[in-house]
């Protein structure tokens, strides 16, 4: 009998990590496609363009996430245990990282769209988190939670 209890507990907590999982990929994905129509109306893109910049985008993004991934998940810097010294050579070289990569893709998304659309890309980019970011204050202040 205790045999079914451990599998029944066991079984609920998998399947609320799971649920827990599939919901923050559901809002992930929601976000990514409100933030694509978002860009899309700042940029007014032309059909070449277009063409030509939303997989530079989505390259960006991910060698983006890939530093953020990287980065010391370690969360116990107040510990006096903690590699102190290590840990800031490591925020220096993802930093450094992180702005290769926007370089590199700066120059890129001049050639695409020029320089113009690339400077209004990044501010609209910017805009974009700025304004998700106080949408969620809101939310949790009024008490709901999740984006829609």
């Amino acid at each position: 009998m205790k045999k079914i209890g451990l599998l029944l507990t066991a079984f609920v907590l998998f399947s609320s990590v799971i649920y827990g999982q599939h919901k923050r990929a559901e809002i992930k994905e929601r976000v990514e496609s409100r933030k694509i129509a978002f860009l899309s109306d700042k940029l007014e893109l032309s059909p070449d363009e277009a063409q030509v910049f939303w997989p530079l985008h989505n390259s960006y993004q991910e060698e983006i996430r890939g530093i953020h991934r990287s980065k010391d998940a370690r969360r116990d810097f107040m510990n006096d245990d903690y590699d102190h010294e290590a840990a800031l050579e490591k925020l220096i070289q993802t930093e450094e990282e992180e702005l290769a990569i926007r370089k590199e893709f700066a120059y890129k998304f001049k050639d695409a769209i020029g320089a113009r659309k690339t400077i209004l890309y990044y501010h609209f980019e910017r805009k974009f988190k700025e304004d998700l970011l106080q949408e969620l204050r809101e939310r949790r202040r009024e008490g709901a939670g999740g984006l829609k």
